[in-house]
């Protein structure tokens, strides 16, 4: 009986449609090939995976996890890849940042001298007696309207505190 399964396997797994594997429906047939070492030998020499109904669910987990294995190999990849690019820019973007750095130091620092300068000119003119608006608008000219609105909100604040 042994001989005509191995006879019927070897029919099935030169046969185009079962190239590979060879599932046998019936567990007496696979049970009756597996124990007589030729489950090895026909691995070995016809490239054939025998399963039977307890051992096929196993070989299709076994496929699906190494075909999902494959997938998050190729996808690390790509990540890694990303993560290199990104490594790149944030070089560059260090770059700016360090650059920019210098830029608001330097502005603050011109900042610093702008107020060390107006204070400068505020002690040299407490001297100087203050002329009434008229008189200044008729020296340095109309006042812009946004002038005129911090004048007007100035002259609100310093009157009542509370209209902060």
């Amino acid at each position: 009986m042994r001989q005509d399964n191995t006879k019927q396997i070897h029919r099935a797994a030169t046969n185009d449609r079962f190239r590979n594997s060879l599932f046998a429906n019936r567990k007496p047939i696979c049970g009756s090939v597996a124990p007589a070492r030729l489950f090895e030998s026909i691995q070995r020499e016809y490239h054939v995976t025998l399963t039977g109904p307890t051992t096929f669910t196993a070989l299709l987990n076994a496929l699906q996890m190494g075909f999902r294995s494959l997938a998050i190999e190729k996808r690390s990849s790509e990540v890694w890849k990303i993560l290199g690019a990104v490594r790149n820019e944030f070089g560059k973007y260090n770059e700016v940042v360090e650059r920019l750095a210098k830029q608001l130091n330097t502005a603050a620092k011109s900042v610093e001298s702008l107020g060390v300068r107006t204070r400068a000119m505020g002690r040299k003119l407490r001297d100087v007696e203050m002329l009434p608006d008229d008189a200044t608008q008729i020296l340095l000219g109309p006042a812009t309207a946004a002038e005129e609105e911090d004048a007007v909100m100035n002259a609100a604040l310093e009157t009542d505190p509370s209209a902060h």
